[in-house]
This record gives structure tokens, C-alpha cells and sequence, in this order.
């Protein structure tokens, strides 16, 4: 999910996706109004001045429940890319699933804890500041919206952590992974067909509220569906390694040739995207026209292809007894949709992220398993 980075914690990219602006000042608008009929004597600067900060102070309440997930998750090695806040929420990227209900379980439960441990936090606020009411009124709705939050959370229905709770505790007891999802992935899309029902009776009653339930309903129809299909792929892909797949042979081509010249005179009506770089019958790196194209016309003009190279040295490189799935999570991680094959210090040629899709792709129609 792409957005606007705001750095790293903990080694985790923090981004905010862009629809996240149109919730915040969907939620800042909300609690002014809410505020303003709490608190009369409050001028209107003050009243959306406070709102705004308490949407602020809510949305880093999410960010610690993704945060909670994550930590988990890294202290049983599992690699967490990114964090990102958004219309519904937020979501922990992590390249691949807990390898035991046990560690399933504690991720999952991090992050209702966190929302609890926050709204306790806050509700002691509250309760400290009752004379203060700039203090007193946001935090009495932080200590609710994250109590709210660790329950809304709790539902059983993948892929909220309720659901995930409910596929350990399947896991552990039929010691079947792929089973225990479709059965809580199934809750979570009975779940969203519920709210999606709920929506639109309110709307049909007036309640414009209604389009926000069919909204998240939908989205949590999707995830639930995609991360089901997420998982029917590492079975369909268990035990097929890269030495399984056909490896591609890239154009050769001099780096002492001149960026310009080679988009302009080379490429023309070529269908590869990846050149490799040989001098002196040595391969020394790989160049990509996406890389190329984003270069400066000056710098185009000015350095040779072994300028921008990647060094062969450079390329993160994978053993023939890869696996398939493994290949495509280290294309994600390193953003690479190409990697050369290596036996023995031996090339044998490279596989692209293209291919393997679409051999997936392939798969998943004829239905091969």
C-alpha cells in the first residue's frame, strides 16, 4: 500500500496513505461538532483546535496498535516492511505468516492489548482532569475510541485480529494452517456481509452513518478474500523451487555505450526491459529501462550505461533450490523485479517478478495444485 513515507521506528516504514487525510479531517470535523455541544463556553477556534489534536493523538493511538503487531512480529524473526495509516485504519505489511498458531495468537492479541493499556491510560486522564475540560473531554473520548477500538478488533472474523485469535486457536487444535483461514476468513466475509447490511439499512432509514459500515463492510470483504487467496497460493506454490522455472537469458550489451544513444537507437520495438552489462567478456552489472527513463535528459546525455549500472556484485542473487514464494518475497522486500540465479558462482540466468506471475496466474486458472 503506497503513501506518503514519514520514516522508520524500529527498522518499520511508517507512511500515511493519502486517504488518510480525508478521515482525519473527516474525524476532526466530527469531534468539533461533538465538542462544541459538550462544551458551549469553548470558542470555535478552540473547539476544532482540540478536535484536530485529539484526531492526531487518535490516529498514533492506531499506530501503536499496528506498532504492538509488528514488535511481536520481529521478536519471532518475522520481517515487518512497513506500517501505513489509512481510510480504515492501518496495516502491518509483513512478508509471511507465523509459522506456529503460538506466535499467531500473541501477534494477533498485541494489538487489542495496546488499545486496552492506551484506553485505561486515557481514562485515568479523564478521570484526573474532570475540572480541566480542554483535558478532560479528549481524553474521555480517546479512553472510549480505543476501548471501542480493542473490541471492534476482538470481532471473529478474519482478517481482524479477532479472526486471527480464531485461526491460532483452530490451528493449534487441528494442526491444519490452511483449513483454520478459510474457516475464519469465511466469518470475516459473513461478518462484512453484515455490516454491508447494516449500512444500507441505515441509509434506507435516513442514517447517512450507514455508508461509512457498507464502506468498511466492503473492505473487510476484500481482505478477508485476498488473504485467503494469499494462502491458497503458498499451497499451490509449496515445493516448487526456481530450478522448476524457466530461466531468462538477458540482452548483452556494452556500458561503455552512452544512455542517449542506447534509449534512442536500441530498444525500439525490444520486449526486454533488463539489459545486463558484459565488457571484455566479464558480465559486470544489470541496467533497467525504468531506471534508464527516470534519469535526467542531461544525465542521459552526459554518462554511459556504466555509470547507473547496478554492479553485479550488487544483485542480491538466489540458489536454483529457491522456492518460487521465497523468490517473490525477496523481489518485494528489495523492490526488484529481476534476480540473477547462482550455482557455484556459476550464472545461470535470471528470473523476473513478470514471469512468476504470470506462471501463478497460469496455475490458478488451469487449477493446478
Amino acid at each position: 500500500m503506497k503513501g506518503i513515507k514519514l520514516g522508520k521506528l524500529f527498522g518499520i516504514e511508517l507512511r500515511l496513505n493519502f486517504s488518510w487525510f480525508v478521515f482525519f479531517l473527516w474525524v476532526t470535523f466530527a469531534l468539533g461538532q461533538e465538542f462544541a455541544q459538550q462544551n458551549t463556553a469553548w470558542s470555535p477556534t478552540t473547539v476544532y483546535g482540540i478536535a484536530a489534536v485529539t484526531s492526531i493523538l487518535f490516529f498514533g493511538s492506531v499506530l501503536l496498535h499496528e506498532l504492538s503487531h509488528s514488535l511481536v512480529a520481529k521478536a519471532y524473526k518475522l520481517p515487518v516492511q512497513s506500517i501505513t495509516l489509512h481510510l480504515f485504519g492501518g496495516v502491518s505489511q509483513m512478508d509471511r505468516e507465523p509459522a506456529r498458531a503460538r506466535e499467531e495468537l500473541f501477534i494477533a492479541g498485541a494489538g487489542p492489548l495496546m488499545s486496552i493499556v492506551l484506553g485505561i491510560i486515557f481514562g485515568g486522564i479523564y478521570l484526573a482532569t474532570k475540572s480541566i475540560s480542554v483535558l478532560s473531554t479528549p481524553a474521555g473520548w480517546l479512553a472510549f475510541i480505543n476501548i471501542f477500538l480493542a473490541v471492534l478488533n476482538l470481532v471473529p472474523g478474519f482478517p481482524l485480529d479477532g479472526g486471527r485469535i480464531l485461526r491460532a486457536a483452530l490451528w493449534g487444535f487441528t494442526k491444519d494452517f490452511r483449513r483454520s483461514t478459510k474457516i475464519a476468513a469465511r466469518a470475516g466475509q459473513a461478518i462484512a456481509g453484515l455490516l454491508i447490511m447494516i449500512g444500507l439499512f441505515c441509509i434506507m432509514s435516513g442514517n447517512w452513518m450507514g455508508l461509512w459500515y457498507g464502506l468498511i463492510g466492503f473492505y473487510l470483504l476484500g481482505m478477508a478474500k485476498t488473504s485467503y487467496q494469499q494462502v491458497e497460493l503458498q499451497y499451490m506454490l509449496r515445493g516448487l523451487k526456481v530450478s522448476n522455472m524457466s530461466l531468462e537469458d538477458l540482452p548483452q550489451i556494452s556500458g561503455k555505450l552512452n544512455i542517449a544513444d542506447f534509449l534512442n537507437n536500441y530498444i525500439l520495438g525490444a520486449r526486454n526491459r533488463h539489459y545486463m552489462i558484459v565488457d571484455d567478456n566479464m558480465i559486470r552489472g544489470v541496467v533497467s529501462l525504468n531506471q534508464l527513463n527516470a534519469l535526467e535528459e542531461k544525465t542521459k546525455i552526459a554518462k554511459n550505461l556504466e555509470d547507473v549500472m547496478t554492479p553485479i556484485n550488487n544483485l542480491k542473487r538466489i540458489d536454483p533450490e529457491t522456492e518460487v514464494i521465497q523468490a517473490l518475497e525477496l523481489m518485494s522486500q528489495l523492490n526488484a523485479s529481476q534476480l540473477p540465479v547462482v550455482k557455484n558462482n556459476e550464472l545461470l540466468g535470471f528470473i523476473g517478478r513478470d514471469d512468476l506471475l504470470n506462471y501463478i496466474r497460469q496455475r490458478f486458472e488451469f487449477g493446478l495444485q
